[in-house]
């Protein structure tokens, strides 16, 4: 993806789990460290996830794995569920997701159709703040979505990982003094 893209720190920060419907948002291209899963449930999109662009329908997914540039703009009138997960909801497949991911758009609508249920109780199970309910069924749509599409290596874009180490440098010496010639020391 050849467009500036901003880091959405406010995704990364916060420990609670990010679940939302959102209807004929653009968002431009950023990234974070969490894992965004959208689930468009009527019109379509386009949408970008690193130099993929595709367009998305009702019933597609959109998989966007840690620290992908991505953007998406309506194509048309749309909505989706937004699911974006944070780390202490990601422990159970985060070591896989590592290693390999799934495609951008998965637009298998007929089984996708059969996770709709998993979303939808995710919607109420966030508002009730239920930690284990959430966690268990993120498993269980992560699970099923590994199941039917097929697997990529991760390939993380140039420089990644090092802006990764510094934000979690940041992160964790946030409580001491940071400057740009104590960050350019440790990197």
């Amino acid at each position: 993806m050849k467009k500036l893209a901003f880091y959405e720190a406010n995704h990364d920060k916060s420990t609670n789990l990010n679940y939302f419907f959102s209807k004929d948002s653009y968002t431009p291209p950023h990234f974070h460290r969490s894992i965004e899963i959208l689930y468009i449930t009527e019109g379509n999109l386009v949408g970008e996830v690193e130099d993929e662009t595709f367009s998305a329908n009702k019933d597609d997914i959109i998989f966007v794995r840690r620290c992908a540039i991505h953007s998406l703009a309506p194509a048309s009138s749309y909505a989706n569920y937004v699911l974006i997960i944070k780390s202490a909801y990601a422990d159970d497949f985060s070591a896989t997701l590592e290693k390999e991911t799934l495609p951008p758009l998965l637009s298998d609508k007929a089984f996708n159709r059969k996770l709709l249920p998993y979303f939808r109780r995710l919607n109420h199970a966030a508002q009730d703040e239920n930690f284990l309910v959430c966690k268990g069924l993120i498993d269980i749509i992560i699970g099923e979505l590994f199941t039917r599409y097929p697997k990529m290596p991760v390939i993380s874009a140039p420089n990644m990982s090092l802006i990764v180490s510094v934000l979690n440098y940041i992160d964790e010496h946030f409580h001491e003094p940071i400057s740009l010639e104590s960050i350019s020391s440790e990197f």
